[in-house]
């Protein structure tokens, strides 16, 4: 869980489902959630991730935009670094660690 810096958001990663059971892959999720108002306010998923969970996340600021990015940290089998424009529910660059 991370909140944002202004304390406007906040980003909730939770395991997912394995939709894989032969390999044991699944789907990790990170919900951010718009702490004023409580709602919902995007879901990120990778499908290229082989873990079904994220272990770490945590807001990152542009020069232009606060908040701009995500950063999350997928878990085992393949700890996979990923920074994403989570207000446009993609992401911009990954990394997997070997």
């Amino acid at each position: 869980m991370a909140v944002s810096p202004g304390k406007t958001l906040m980003a909730v990663c939770e395991r997912g489902p394995i939709t894989d059971t032969a390999r044991g892959r699944g789907q990790a999720i990170c919900i951010i959630y718009d702490i004023a108002t409580q709602k919902r306010r995007k879901v990120l998923t990778s499908a290229d991730c082989e873990s079904n969970m994220f272990v770490a996340v945590n807001f990152a600021n542009s020069k232009e935009k606060l908040n701009a990015y995500l950063v999350t940290l997928s878990g085992e089998p393949d700890y996979r670094v990923i920074i994403w424009l989570w207000d446009k529910a993609r992401f911009i660059a990954q990394h997997k660690f070997d």
